[in-house]
């Protein structure tokens, strides 16, 4: 008897069924994988069997390899190796068996799910838009291992299989079906007819590619390959910049692998595969992706938002109004003239349209969520407000005199929040009689796309508040870390840090392209000149402003003075279309005037380049730790990594000094300190962060 596999007889056919009995969905792991191919291997050698069914028990079909062994993979390559192979096997055996075999796919099938139903002659799906299908792996830093890599390709052609893998991209069930990976969709009550239907043809039990009139796309030396291989490599170049090991593993194996016979591809996936787990880039990405996970699961809370009021309607307040309307929740926008109040209205509705074109929203939602959204220029209509979020210009004047506005309108249970990007919590709830119910709430632009919020507990902020507000941050879909607070708290105080030092750089005389591409090719998603037009120069010279009122960075008069040239020559960012890039409509390009801080007897080292930009981050992450701002070394990665994107590959500031170790840490930013400046120098009485 079997735990996590089933089968029996429907109509002369052979079901098997999973059925994971420890979890809620299908995952592969070494229980199932034993179980599936032994299973497997004995209904295809029964004589008596005349075809077979491959379907599940759930909703959905099968997630994948289970995550949590992947999350140790180098550890346990061994057994990784092990069921790669027992999967290999079986896999070969379905697609060169003459019984015909149809996957019924239940729901989503993805990763190693879509791997199994790969090795089926045909694959029928229910016709729902919250299925997904794809293989994902590459965003844990892993590729398909289960056989995908080489089927998908024989299956869709190499371009659009590329497309898929290196992009981790999964397509609901039409889309599915349009590129070849579905050949038929149905209702879930007629899925399993179907499948018996589709038997009672009396296909072919070999898959296409076994055939002999089967003809592969896009071979590397053909017209179409070439091009298709030029431009794939080329993408994934510029994309990783060499972190990825698994993208040049992927494009290696399908490379090799789709002109050899399946076996033989087989055995070159399974090879590139090991070659990847030995990194430690994916247990780094699988990490964050389960930290990420843990940090938005709802813990239930006493409090209730029946309506939530923001204040202020600029970016940041019209993003947040908009995604918790979208969450179910009932929003009121209040600012200083119906005309800028609308301005939520329009930010909601652009994104609805939007939504509605690409069919992930239907009329009566698109109805109901703006039914959900009010507005007015009359402060006293947040009246019955359970939660108040102030989301005005960085100035703790106005603020404060907006605090002195809403307390008296709200009950006293009801919690005020700031979105505040910089301006300590417990500084503000100096102007609120009750500070205990006031918390940071800080959001990252634009709202809608940006997973994370920073929870800041002030002072005297309560648990409960903290709880109320992790809660309502997870139940609009956002990622909460929970830290104490301080000025730039942890992700404003950290990051500023990247830009900072590039400007430090461009005064000392490095060429600004120089700087940019040191900035990338050590992991981060913008160079920091780039990412500095993207924030806006004022509002980067208004948080250094604030910055220098509690003194925590070194050397701020030397960024500072960049800062303050652009702002004289009204370069203030991507906003305005002139700041460290000039933007056109087709692109942008380094401003010219920057190329006149160069000189060029002071060029230093990509690597040392890249270790100022990088080490400045860590050191500030390292106060934070050591000023007790930091609650966990979780938070502190994820933080950054969904923050602002630090380096995703080596799993965010924390893992990257755990990579590296205290003592390597402590010389390498010794030596930075010595040569470049005593930003660099780590307090003498630091201690060494329990996380190591």
């Amino acid at each position: 008897m079997m735990k996590h596999v089933n089968s029996y007889q429907m109509e002369g056919y052979t079901v098997i069924e999973l059925n994971h009995n420890d979890h809620d969905y299908n995952v592969i792991d070494q229980a199932v994988a034993e179980e599936f191919c032994a299973l497997m291997d004995a209904t295809l050698d029964d004589t008596n069997c005349s075809g077979v069914i491959l379907t599940s028990a759930n909703n959905t079909f099968c997630s994948g390899a289970d995550i949590q062994l992947l999350s140790q993979i180098n550890r346990y390559q061994s057994e990784v190796s092990d069921i790669i192979e027992k999967i290999h096997q079986t896999t070969m055996k379905m697609e060169s068996s003459s019984i015909p075999i149809v996957a019924a796919l239940t729901g989503t099938a993805v990763g190693g799910g879509l791997e199994l139903a790969l090795a089926c002659q045909y694959r029928i799906a229910i016709d729902e838009p919250t299925s997904r299908y794809g293989l994902p792996e590459i965003k844990l830093g892993i590729f398909p291992g289960f056989g995908g890599s080489q089927r998908l390709p024989r299956l869709i052609g190499v371009q659009k299989s590329l497309e898929l893998m290196l992009k981790g991209s999964t397509v609901p069930s039409v889309k599915a079906k349009a590129l070849g990976i579905i050949d038929e969709l149905t209702t879930r009550d007629q899925l399993l007819s179907q499948a018996v239907n589709y038997l009672n043809t009396s296909p072919t039990g070999k898959s296409r590619w076994l055939q002999s009139d089967f003809q592969m796309k896009d071979m590397p030396h053909s017209y179409s390959g070439m091009m298709t291989w030029s431009a794939a490599i080329t993408l994934a170049r510029s994309q990783t910049k060499g972190h990825y090991p698994a993208v040049k593993a992927l494009l290696s194996a399908v490379y090799e692998g789709i002109g050899l016979g399946m076996e033989q591809a087989l055995l070159v996936e399974h090879q590139y595969f090991m070659m990847v787990v030995n990194s430690p880039i994916p247990e780094n990405l699988i990490r964050i992706y389960l930290s990420q996970k843990a940090l938005v699961k709802c813990k239930p809370v006493v409090k209730t938002f029946k309506k939530i009021s923001i204040i202020g309607s600029g970016l940041m307040g019209s993003g947040i109004a908009s995604v918790a309307c979208l969450a179910g929740f009932k929003v009121h926008v209040v600012d200083t003239s119906m005309e800028k109040a609308k301005q939520s209205e329009g930010y909601l509705k652009r994104l609805l349209d939007a939504g509605l074109k690409r069919k992930r929203y239907t009329e009566s939602i698109v109805s109901d969520c703006l039914s959900r959204l009010s507005v007015s220029d009359q402060i006293d209509t947040i009246r019955g407000s359970d939660l108040v979020i102030e989301a005005v210009f960085e100035s703790r004047e106005v603020k404060e005199k907006i605090y002195r506005q809403i307390e008296p309108l709200i009950d006293s249970e009801a919690i005020i929040a700031s979105n505040t990007s910089s301006i300590p919590i417990s500084e503000l709830a100096k102007g609120v009689t009750n500070p205990k119910r006031f918390v940071g709430l800080h959001f990252f632009s634009p709202v809608e796309k940006m997973a994370l919020v920073e929870v800041i507990k002030g002072k005297q902020t309560t648990d409960s508040v903290i709880a109320s507000a992790r809660y309502f941050s997870q139940k609009i879909s956002k990622v909460p870390i929970t830290v104490n607070d301080g000025c730039g708290f942890y992700t404003t105080r950290v990051f500023a840090r990247y830009p900072q030092e590039a400007l430090i750089c461009l005064k000392e005389g490095i060429h600004p392209a120089v700087i940019e591409q040191a900035g990338r090719v050590a992991g981060m998603p913008m160079g920091p000149l780039e990412i500095s037009d993207a924030v806006g120069i004022d509002v980067m010279s208004h948080i250094m402003s604030i910055a220098k009122d509690y003194d925590i960075y070194h050397d701020m008069d030397i960024s500072s003075s960049v800062i303050d040239h652009m702002v004289s020559q009204s370069r203030l960012g991507k906003k305005s279309k002139k700041g460290f890039y000039d933007y056109q409509s087709n692109g942008h390009s380094l401003w010219s005037g920057s190329y006149e801080w160069v000189q060029t007897d002071r060029q230093i080292s990509l690597v040392d380049l890249g270790q100022r930009l990088m080490y400045g981050q860590l050191i500030e992450m390292i106060k934070c730790w050591d000023e007790s701002i930091l609650r966990s070394d979780v938070d502190a990665d994820i933080g950054a990594v969904l923050g602002w994107g630090f380096a995703p590959y080596v799993g965010g500031p924390a893992a990257l000094i755990k990579t590296i170790g205290w003592e390597g840490f402590l010389k390498d930013s010794a030596y930075l300190a010595d040569t470049y400046g005593e930003r660099f120098r780590l307090p003498a009485d630091i201690n060494k962060p329990d996380f190591l």
